[in-house]
């Protein structure tokens, strides 16, 4: 299949550009997190109750904040980068993984929360768990602009920055952030520190990338082969 992009300028001439592209079946990794009512107590519900998401049992309180506040927050993410991101690529070769930090999780895991022995909610967990120590310094990925910086429910306090041609890089559950919308910053800057923030079990960075309104898989982007044959070729 071919692949086609419409580009427009600010005076309305159009240019068109295609590539091929082929599709592939994935088959994604399944899981299923075993949950506890303390933890809905504790973590779910604090969430819920900012938005009114309460629910009568636990496992409707989890699930809609699963599920609910996760769409809502979604919607935030792809608000906070439309029509903000740059022209032009603002990176300089490869993405750089969280130094000292060992990925815990698959791209695109398929989550199922068990509560009491029961499933009760789903989501697809669009990125990477990376752990290290506890509160420990998050760095920027690569070079770009904050695009947000603040409390984003179950991602917690959430830092996004734009790296250019719609591509964004995500940190979630940080117990503390150290930049403000609008500041350019550095492959490598600290952004904040870990924590587990959000709708989190425990002190982690969530890290995703995203290219337009989607996520893709982060070990692409820190892959400087991959990233020069796919994308710099492109450019």
């Amino acid at each position: 299949m071919r692949v086609e992009a419409v580009a427009w300028d600010q005076a309305g001439n159009e240019g068109l550009a295609s590539f091929p592209a082929k599709v592939l079946k994935r088959a994604f990794r399944k899981s299923s997190i075993e949950i506890e009512e303390d933890f809905v107590e504790q973590v779910a519900g604090p969430l819920a109750r900012e938005i009114r998401l309460e629910d009568s049992t636990p496992a409707d309180t989890f699930r809609r904040v699963n599920e609910e506040l996760r769409t809502l927050n979604e919607a935030t993410v792809r608000e906070s980068l439309a029509g903000s991101t740059q022209g032009k690529p603002l990176w300089q070769g490869a993405f750089k993984q969280l130094q000292g930090s060992e990925v815990t999780s698959r791209f695109a895991e398929d989550r199922s929360y068990i509560l009491n022995g029961v499933p009760v909610s789903r989501a697809r967990h669009y990125g990477f768990d990376l752990a290290s120590v506890a509160r420990a310094p998050i760095t920027a990925t690569a070079r770009g602009v904050v695009a947000f910086a603040g409390p984003l429910g179950i991602y917690g306090r959430c830092v996004i920055i734009d790296h250019g041609l719609g591509v964004a890089s995500l940190y979630g559950h940080l117990s503390e952030i150290q930049v403000k919308k609008g500041e350019a910053v550095e492959a490598g800057q600290r952004l904040g520190r870990s924590g587990s923030t959000g709708l989190a079990g425990g002190d982690h960075l969530h890290f995703a990338i995203l290219v337009g309104d989607e996520y893709v898989n982060p070990l692409e982007w820190w892959d400087p082969k991959w990233l020069r044959s796919h994308i710099g070729v492109r450019l």
